[in-house]
């Protein structure tokens, strides 16, 4: 009987037990960081009106407000990708780039 205990003991220690490399979606998306989630976070940006959900790999983009909502990793000032920036645009900085969210 006594091995049966630490089978059944040592099932539910591995059941209860979760890896700190198992990917974690903190804004309910669907999608952690780990899985191309360039925003991860409960909140959007700062004064954006975004939820973090809003914000994922796919996500319909709104150019030229400064947040990269399909996570692509582009210029939200470049909508063409040609290199070009209006100068009025000039110097902004794209939040939600990876590493920038």
């Amino acid at each position: 009987m006594p091995r049966v205990c630490s089978l059944v003991l040592g099932a539910l220690l591995l059941v209860g037990c979760k890896s700190q490399w198992d990917p974690v979606d903190h804004d309910g998306d669907g999608l952690s960081a780990l899985q191309g989630d360039c925003w991860d976070a409960l909140e959007g940006p700062e004064g954006s009106g975004l939820a973090g959900s809003d914000i994922y790999p796919g996500a319909a983009e709104t150019w030229y407000d400064a947040i990269d909502q399909d996570c692509a990793a582009d210029d939200d000032f470049d909508q063409d990708g040609d290199g070009y920036v209006p100068d009025e645009y000039e110097g902004f900085e794209t939040l939600g780039v990876e590493g920038s969210g």
